[in-house]
Parts: structure tokens; sequence; C-alpha cells
């Protein structure tokens, strides 16, 4: 990772509480809806139904 990178992530982790209470955290869960014009201007087809995500942080 370059320093740049480094620097970048401790300044997301202080603004977000620290490394403290980021490894306080298992996993997240979320319920998204995509879209935008951008889709359509690749020639896709976006389908607005709520999505449920989950992501493992460690």
């Amino acid at each position: 990772m370059s320093d740049a990178n480094c620097e970048l992530l401790a300044q997301v982790l202080t603004a977000h509480g620290g490394l403290e209470r980021w490894n306080n955290f298992s996993a997240v869960h979320v319920s998204i809806v995509t879209g935008g014009s951008l889709w359509g201007m690749k020639g896709l087809t976006q389908d607005s139904a709520p999505r449920e995500m989950s992501v493992w942080l460690h």
C-alpha cells in the first residue's frame, strides 16, 4: 500500500471513530437501490428493486 493510501485510510478511520471502533464491528448489512442515467447510456437495463448485501469486515 502506498503512503498516500495509508494516509487516506488513516483519515477515513479517524473520521469514523478510529481503529478501535472499526475493530468492534464484524459485518455490515445494507439494503441498496441502484440507478441513474449512466446505466442507460451504457445500454444496460437497471432493475430498481432493493438488494440486500452483507460484508464481513475482518
